[in-house]
């Protein structure tokens, strides 16, 4: 017998309605020789039934989907007159809309019913009878419903639903259900009266499949999709304890429904062990009159706010939904929704407005005045897609005049823009402390760190949610102070002077900015706290971001509302108010956290979408700055940082800038050498292009640069890694492990299947990386990418190894000692030799000594036993550059091209037509350094010093001390005065 399915969904979903799931897993274990298939919206319904030729067809729809469904149901009975079944919520709830053309309706629960449809079908060649319970059908003219069918007991009979047939990604299922039906009866909700009852699957049962699907899938992150997760106690702090017990709170993080009558500290701490790391609760109105309509007075403003304050000091991100336009509802009311939404300080908010479903008593409401019939009209109340505009054609059920619910509305919207950027800055500044744990784990001690703006503890909370660490405070909120105090292990209310009182110098092993840097003096204070090595990790809003501009300079501020999801008022706008904006611009922090010493471990940005004021200013600002690296800083919302303290290093005889530099010496304290990985999977990261769709990082460890790549849009991630154990978290992070040495192992992939090709510190780890690079060619695509980091074999430090007689790294995270040597020239002939055409090539980690030297670089440089003398400038400055970042494409690339034609022009005295070939070249390329050299030179020869010294600027706005580009701008100098 074959059965073929039809979902109301699209295919590729990671999360798709488990029904027909549960529904294809229960037949093929309980019903005879069954065969089932499935189609999906948006597939060639029609010709998958021709080729597949089933015996029955079943249809599932909701509400919002039946009249689309019935319509491709007619199309099917037309063309092959095959039986048809129907399920879903809305045949449950409203059965006699079953139209002539379905031969039967499944009310309710459906396993167990399709199976006795089936086998009525396969015994009678009759599809539906009076005997089968919980159908509607048609018995000749006459419309007819069966007895109600008993529900399934256990619910644990259920096999786990059938993911091989819902269309998943390749991450496999996003949600689970453990549980159907509610306790609760909310006038706007049908659950109660789909299900009639609450049921469970043991918690057993719960956390084998949970395990299932990390095992199979190597799912990371799953949502717990009942109406009501937490409505049996005991048995969910039984699966939080089974969860622990096999160690899925290591491996995934969940996010799960409760309500605010169920949900106390205890249940909090529950699921903060499970990694729960989001709940959402049906908040529903700030108004106690709406509240007690909506939710029949078992839901106060006081509960909600208990709820959340639980949630949040055990580090839970919490989530309210809310519902406007109830029937009675004032504008009063909702402008107290507005201020108690802006007065709860969640994660983040959803805002529906209440639509009447069949089953509730908001339908039976609609109906009774007026508003609807007794049927469905998806024109008047399909909410799915609102927007201020769509809201004018629809009927709303309470009595405002709808011009002043528009505006309403788009208030409350615009709440949830706001939240967006503390939700953005607490998830990552959280996640990069984790990530900077585990490369500094001390086993021996607890870590502490240091909050520098720690408003009212969340972002504490949910680090130590994850982390067993000591968290202190300083700065917090006015009117923050007690929940600050309460979710963390201290709070300085003095300020920084009851800090340095309080805590002795090097005491913490991190400080966290979050969103405001300190100033020069305070910075001093903060270093003195931070222990040798310690890390400062922050994030602060970016200055250059185009909505300040336009505010600065045109006096245009932030549209009040602008799209239907508010993350994308935030994503096109960035920060509101920017009449006080805090912002600094990347080179201003950069440079003062390097001249207090401090070296960049990683810097990255969150970046807004396109806007059409983008281009604009970019046009604006043309003639001063050129090019797609100044249109890429005006979309930069904010930037993060995380920053390594290095030890000092002293110079003899110090000079002022006017003096010539003899010898300056190295402290014996900076010579120690730690981890060349620490930061190079930062560093390569922005050199990989953001098209760049699938990428191949060799030596990927545990998938942290993969999993950050794949959240800012890359398709598929794939790793090589030697380190099994490395393997298996990576499995979790990316798209896919390739667990073996690069040099021995085969790729299953095509040639050219790569857009980019990613080693961080790698090839001085391989036996022959030249022949290593020649292989990776082959899997590259034609305009494809090689980033590489190459740890520099001039560094002081490791220069100093060699002449101590050892080669041995220590401190926390340490590297096992590379097997090649490379200086920047050998890295140049090695990427030369295996046919590629080097792009783009830089310093990746410089030592802050360096930028102290000012325009008085030092001729001698001494450390330990090792005395450097008659250095020039370069040479210096490659003493101090830790490692070298390299972006490559295949030889023959339109940069060689350029080159030979542009060579050959100037060597015919061609010179105005190398100009052309350059210019043309840069307007595609406009932060290619060896291009703007090239032009600026065959612009000095022409005579249009402005134009060169335009290119030069822009140089050694990169790289100040690149000195090609400094001796060419002091002839330039020289020969105009």
């Amino acid at each position: 017998m074959k059965i073929h399915l039809v979902n109301d969904q699209q295919r590729s979903t990671e999360r798709p309605k488990l029904g027909l799931g549960y529904i294809s897993s229960y037949l093929k274990k309980y019903c005879d020789d069954v065969e089932i298939s499935v189609s999906f919206q948006g597939d060639d319904i029609l010709g998958t039934i021709r080729s597949l030729r089933p015996d029955i067809i079943g249809l599932t729809a909701t509400t919002e989907t039946f009249n689309r469904v019935i319509g491709t149901g007619k199309e099917i009975k037309d063309l092959f007159n095959l039986p048809i079944v129907i399920g879903g919520t809305h045949i449950t709830i409203l059965p006699r809309q079953l139209p002539r053309w379905i031969d039967a309706g499944v009310i309710g629960e459906g396993e167990q019913t399709l199976l006795e449809l089936i086998e009525s079908y396969r015994k009678s060649g009759v599809l539906a009878d009076e005997k089968i319970r919980g159908i509607v059908y048609w018995d000749g003219e006459h419309l007819r419903q069966s007895e109600e069918r008993e529900l399934i007991d256990p619910l644990d009979r259920i096999p786990f639903p059938d993911w091989d047939m819902l269309g998943l990604s390749t991450a496999g299922p996003g949600h689970i259900l453990t549980s159907r039906g509610c306790t609760f009866k909310c006038v706007f909700c049908a659950s109660s009266a789909i299900w009639r009852k609450i049921r469970f699957f043991s918690p057993e049962y719960v956390v084998k499949e949970i395990k299932t699907i990390v095992e199979r899938f190597g799912r990371k992150e799953i949502l717990i999709y009942d109406d009501l997760f937490t409505a049996n106690r005991d048995r969910t702090l039984r699966i939080s304890e089974l969860i622990c017990q096999e160690g899925l709170d290591k491996v995934v993080r969940f996010e799960c429904l409760s309500n605010v009558n169920l949900f106390s500290p205890v249940m909090a701490s529950s699921l903060r062990k499970m990694n729960v790391h989001r709940i959402s609760f049906g908040m529903e109105s700030g108004s106690p009159a709406i509240l007690e309509y909506l939710k029949k007075g078992t839901v106060t403003r006081e509960k909600i706010r208990s709820a959340v304050k639980s949630g949040v000091d055990n580090g839970l991100e919490v989530l309210g939904s809310f519902m406007i336009g109830c029937p009675g509802e004032t504008g009063e009311d909702l402008m107290m929704t507005y201020d108690f939404i802006k007065d709860l300080k969640l994660t983040e908010i959803g805002i529906n407005v209440a639509t009447p479903f069949p089953g509730t008593e908001l339908w039976d409401y609609a109906v009774k005045n007026g508003h609807i019939k007794d049927e469905w009209d998806d024109r008047m109340y399909a909410m799915k897609t609102i927007t201020p505009e769509t809201i004018k054609d629809k009927s709303l059920l309470c009595s405002m005049d709808k011009d002043k619910f528009i505006k309403t509305y788009k208030m409350l919207i615009d709440l949830d823009s706001m939240l967006i950027d503390r939700r953005v800055r607490t998830r990552t500044l959280k996640e990069m402390v984790i990530e900077w744990s585990e490369k500094v784990s001390a086993p021996e001690r607890r870590l502490k760190i240091l909050d520098a703006s720690c408003e009212d503890g969340t972002l504490g909370a949910a680090i130590k949610s994850r982390l067993d660490v000591e968290v202190v405070g300083i700065n917090p909120e006015p009117g923050c102070i007690e929940d600050s105090m309460r979710r963390l292990d201290r709070v300085c209310r003095g300020g920084i002077e009851e800090l340095r009182s309080a805590y002795k110098e090097g005491y913490f092993d991190c400080i966290i900015f979050n969103e405001l840097m300190p100033d020069d003096k305070s910075m001093d204070y903060y270093s003195d706290l931070l222990g040798e090595n310690g890390f400062m990790i922050g994030t602060f809003a970016n200055k250059m971001h185009f909505s300040y501009l336009a505010y600065s300079l045109f006096g245009i501020k932030r549209p009040f509302f602008e799209t239907t999801d508010g993350t994308h008022q935030y994503m096109r706008w960035g920060l509101p108010e920017k009449e006080n904006f805090p912002g600094e611009t990347s080179k201003e922090v950069v440079a003062g956290m390097e001249s207090k010493g401090y070296s960049f471990e990683s810097f990255y940005e969150y970046k807004g979408l396109e806007n059409n004021f983008v281009n604009q200013l970019s046009d604006f600002m043309g003639a001063h700055m050129k090019g797609d690296e100044l249109k890429e800083e005006l979309k930069v919302i904010r930037y993060f940082f995380a920053a390594r303290k290095v030890p000092a290093i002293t110079q003899k005889d110090m000079p002022d800038n006017n003096q010539t530099v003899n010898t300056v010496t190295v402290s014996s304290e900076s010579l120690v050498m730690h981890s060349c990985r620490s930061g190079a999977e930062m560093d390569v990261e922005a050199l990989i292009p953001s098209d760049a769709v699938k990428i191949l990082d060799v030596g990927c460890g545990k998938g942290l640069l993969g999993k950050r790549l794949l959240a800012r849009g890359a398709g598929e991630v794939i790793g090589v890694e030697t380190d099994t154990s490395a393997c298996e978290e990576a499995r979790r992070n990316i798209s896919g492990v390739i667990c073996g040495d690069i040099e021995k192992t085969e790729l299953p992939f095509e040639k050219g299947h790569f857009d980019c090709i990613v080693f961080a510190d790698m090839l001085e780890y391989l036996k022959d990386p030249l022949s290593t690079l020649k292989k990776m060619k082959e899997y590259l695509s034609g305009s494809g990418t090689v980033v590489a980091s190459i740890p520099n074999a001039r560094y002081f430090r490791i220069i100093n190894m060699l002449a101590e007689g050892h080669w041995r790294f220590d401190g926390p995270g340490a590297d096992k000692p590379p097997l090649r040597f490379f200086a920047k020239q050998e890295m140049e002939k090695l990427f030369a030799e295996a046919g590629f055409e080097i792009t783009g090539m830089g310093a990746g980690p410089v030592h802050p000594q360096y930028h102290k030297f000012g325009v008085s670089v030092p001729e001698n440089i001494s450390f330990g036993r090792v005395l450097l003398k008659g250095l020039r400038p370069e040479e210096v400055q490659d003493l101090f550059v830790e490692s070298y970042l390299i972006r490559a494409g295949r030889a023959g690339s339109e940069l060689q091209q350029l080159k030979e034609l542009v060579d050959s022009s100037v060597n015919s005295g061609n010179i105005k037509e190398a100009e052309r070939l350059l210019e043309e070249y840069l307007e595609m390329h406009p932060a290619d350094l060896d291009a703007l050299y090239r032009h600026a030179g065959v612009c000095y020869k022409l005579g249009l010093v402005e134009k060169a010294a335009e290119s030069l600027e822009r140089i050694l706005l990169f790289e100040p001390r690149r000195q090609d580009a400094l001796e060419l701008k002091k002839r330039m100098s020289m020969s105009t005065r």
